[in-house]
C-alpha cells in the first residue's frame, strides 16, 4: 500500500518537538517498519494554500493535523484529529474562545483545515474523548477510529536516582498557558507551610507567563526553569518526587503517562477534560487546598507501592508501535470498504 503522509513544517525530523510533531515523526518512524507500507512524506509549507497531492502515485493519503489539502478522486483521505476544545468547550480557554469567536463567531464548519476533516473518510482520533467530541461535531460515527499516542521506549528504562538534595520536588512538565492552569497548583503549593520542598516548572513563556510569575510572588520554592530540553526530559521526570498536571483540558495527555511510566504519582484537577484512557491511574484534586493535602500525604505516607506498579505497567502499554499497527490497520479497513462501494 502507497501511503502519503502529510504534516505541518518540521514534524517529520527527529527535533520535530512535542505535541502533533512528536506523534508525525514517531508514527512516520515507526509505520517506515512495515513491509506492506510504501510511504511519501509531504509536509506543508504554505500556511494558506492546500497542500498539493500526487494522487497518481497513492492508495491513501493521511493527513496528520487539521491541514487543507486538494482533494484527489478515488483515493481514501484521513484526518488525525487530536482535540475539537476550541468549539465542544471554549470556554475553558478564554484566549482561544476570544479568538475563534471574534473571526469565525464559532462556525466549526469555517476554518478550512477542519471543514476538510469533516469531509474525509474516516478519521483518526488520539483518544475516545476526542472521537465522541467529533462525532457531536457532525461526524459519522462509523466512519471515526481512535488510535492512542504512545510513550518512547526511553520511559520504561530503569530509574536510576541521583538526587543532590533532600529537597520534595512537585514537577510541572508543558505549556505554560491558559488552558493549563498552572496557575492551579502554584496556589495549592503557596498553602504549604513546609520550607523543604521545591516545585520546579518547566515550560516555555508562553501567554499565561507572566501571570504565573506574578502569581508565584518570589515564592523562594517556586522555580520556572524555561523549555525543558528533549535529550534531558526523562532525567527532569526521575527529579521529581510527584507530578502535577492540574489542565482544564487535554486532547490525550504524554507527559500524564511519561510521569507514571517514571513510576511518580500523577495530580490531577478533577473537573478536567481528560480523556478515561489517561486519566485511569491519576490522584484527582478538588481544587486548589485539596491538591496541596494531598502532597503533604504523599510527602508524609509515600506513594504506595501497588498503585505506582500499577500507573506504571498500564502507562507502558501505551507504545508508538502499537499506534503505528493500529493505524496501518485503519488503513486496510478504510482502503477496503472504499473499494467494495
Amino acid at each position: 500500500m502507497k501511503v502519503i503522509l502529510v504534516g505541518s513544517k518540521g514534524g517529520f525530523t527527529a527535533s520535530g518537538g512535542f505535541g502533533v510533531k512528536r506523534y508525525m515523526y514517531k508514527l512516520k518512524k515507526h509505520l517506515e517498519g512495515m513491509p506492506e507500507i510504501e510511504m511519501l512524506a509531504v509536509e506543508r509549507s504554505n500556511p494558506i494554500l492546500p497542500v498539493k497531492i500526487n494522487e497518481k502515485w497513492a492508495d491513501l493519503i493521511h493527513v496528520l493535523d487539521a491541514i487543507p489539502i486538494k482533494r484527489p478522486k478515488n483515493i481514501p483521505v484521513i484526518y488525525t484529529c487530536h482535540d475539537f476544545h476550541p468549539f465542544t468547550v471554549p470556554e475553558l480557554n478564554p484566549y482561544d474562545y476570544k479568538t475563534f469567536r471574534g473571526i469565525l463567531g464559532m462556525n466549526f464548519s469555517l476554518l478550512p483545515g477542519y471543514k476538510a476533516t469533516l469531509r474525509s473518510d474516516a478519521i483518526i482520533c488520539n483518544s475516545t474523548q476526542t472521537r465522541q467530541e467529533a462525532i457531536e461535531l457532525g461526524f459519522e460515527p462509523k466512519r471515526a477510529y481512535v488510535s492512542n499516542l504512545g510513550i518512547d521506549e526511553r520511559f520504561i528504562k530503569r530509574r536510576i536516582l541521583k538526587r543532590s538534595d533532600i529537597n520534595f520536588r512537585i514537577g510541572y512538565i508543558g505549556a505554560l498557558s491558559t488552558t493549563k492552569n498552572v496557575g492551579f497548583a502554584i496556589r495549592a503549593v503557596k498553602l504549604l507551610k513546609e520550607t523543604s520542598i521545591r516545585f520546579d516548572i518547566w515550560g516555555l513563556k508562553q501567554e499565561a507567563y507572566q501571570e504565573l510569575k506574578i502569581l508565584a510572588d518570589n515564592d523562594i520554592r517556586i522555580n520556572f526553569n524555561g523549555f525543558a530540553p528533549e535529550k534531558n526530559i526523562v532525567s527532569i521526570y526521575d527529579s521529581f518526587d510527584v507530578f502535577v498536571h492540574p489542565t482544564l483540558y487535554e486532547g490525550f495527555c504524554l507527559p500524564i503517562l511519561e510521569a507514571q511510566a517514571r513510576g511518580l504519582p500523577v495530580l490531577t484537577y478533577s473537573k478536567a477534560h481528560i480523556p478515561k484512557e489517561v486519566r485511569r491511574y491519576c490522584i484527582e484534586t478538588k481544587n486548589e487546598e485539596d491538591m496541596a493535602q494531598k502532597i503533604e500525604e504523599l510527602m508524609e505516607n509515600g506513594y504506595s507501592k501497588k498503585r505506582r506498579n500499577l500507573a506504571k505497567e498500564y502507562a507502558r502499554k501505551f507504545t508508538w508501535a502499537k499506534t503505528a499497527e493500529e493505524t496501518a490497520m485503519i488503513y486496510r479497513k478504510v482502503s477496503s470498504e472504499l473499494r467494495n462501494n
